[in-house]
């Protein structure tokens, strides 16, 4: 299962931020077809989240 999060925040600093706190990236920060801007990981319980931003670069 794949989970959307949407967040108002920059994605590349809450992705760095992640990374910092030893979260592992299964997707690095990229723009979407969709207009946005998103980066994966998965949960300790093995649920896929995309964390993205109408931000796009």
């Amino acid at each position: 299962m794949r989970l959307y999060i949407e967040t108002a925040d920059k994605i590349d600093d809450l992705a760095a931020r992640a990374e910092k706190a030893g979260v592992s990236l299964t997707k690095e920060p990229h723009d979407t077809e969709w207009s946005t801007r998103a980066f994966g990981v998965t949960e300790p319980s093995g649920f896929l989240l995309t964390i993205g931003s109408p931000e796009k670069t």
